[in-house]
């Protein structure tokens, strides 16, 4: 797997959360409870790496998902 071949021993101070910018305002996002002072390692970079997927792709737009879904659900019913 590409994530094994590439290591990360020289990053410092890399932790379980990615930084947004919501409307001019960064606003940090943890990934997972505790994400503040976990620290990512050679040992959890997959982890890592599958929830920083995990919330560019389903987390990011859940909210306005459910808000659709209110919205269609209103309408069509």
């Amino acid at each position: 797997m590409l994530c094994r071949e590439n290591t990360i021993t020289d990053v410092l101070g890399e932790i379980f959360s990615t930084t947004e910018d919501r409307l001019g305002e960064l606003v940090t996002i943890y990934l997972e409870p505790g994400g503040s002072s976990a620290l990512v390692t050679e040992e959890n970079k997959q982890e890592y790496v599958d929830l920083i997927v995990q919330h560019r792709i389903v987390g990011r737009v859940e909210e306005q998902f459910r808000a659709f879904m209110r919205g269609y659900s209103a309408v069509t019913s």
